[in-house]
């Protein structure tokens, strides 16, 4: 197995790059993924072995907009930070991107479908225990070699819907 992917999967502690966003302990940016000479999510297909699952937990903060908006930027990112730390409680070994603002994904290998959706309840169980209002999109692959690209965008669709079903509960 190559060494990207051993630490894909093996990953322990978060990687540290100097210029890493300021919740370095927390995610993996562009950045990150730069110093292994990776330029995009979907190139990590390359790195994954043949004939492996993986599970893709796609997240959002919502309300992040309206919290910066009404409280600062300073109750704004202790919102994210609340919402990285239900995170890394749950997906204590997987790897966790931040991929825009609020915008989260979990890249779950060797993973059962079974296993990936009570993580996802976990998640959910978490962020409602220490009140933090997120939505989750999953979508779990048998074999790794598929299209990376596309299991993430039926994730992110996913994670839509349970956006849309969260305003329609508020009112919004």
């Amino acid at each position: 197995m190559n060494k990207i992917w051993e630490f894909f999967e093996n990953m322990n502690e978060f990687l540290y790059v100097s210029d890493m966003d300021t919740y370095e302990i927390v995610y993996m940016n562009k950045k990150s993924l730069d110093a292994f000479g990776i330029s995009s999510i979907d190139e990590i297909k390359n790195y994954m072995p043949d004939n492996q699952s993986i599970g893709i937990i796609y997240c959002d903060i919502t309300g992040l907009k309206q919290v910066n908006d009404t409280e600062g930027n300073a109750a704004g990112d202790k919102l994210i930070l609340d919402a990285c730390a239900c995170m890394k409680r749950v997906f204590k070994h997987n790897t966790l991107f931040r991929i825009g603002g609020d915008e989260f994904l979990y890249l779950c290998p060797n993973i059962t479908e079974d296993k990936l959706k009570q993580l996802e309840q976990k998640l959910k169980d978490d962020i409602s225990k220490h009140s933090v209002n997120m939505t989750i999109g999953r979508c779990w692959c048998e074999n790794s070699s598929h299209n990376l690209d596309k299991a993430i965008s039926q994730a992110e669709k996913a994670m839509y819907q349970d956006k849309l079903d969260y305003y329609d509960k508020q009112g919004r």
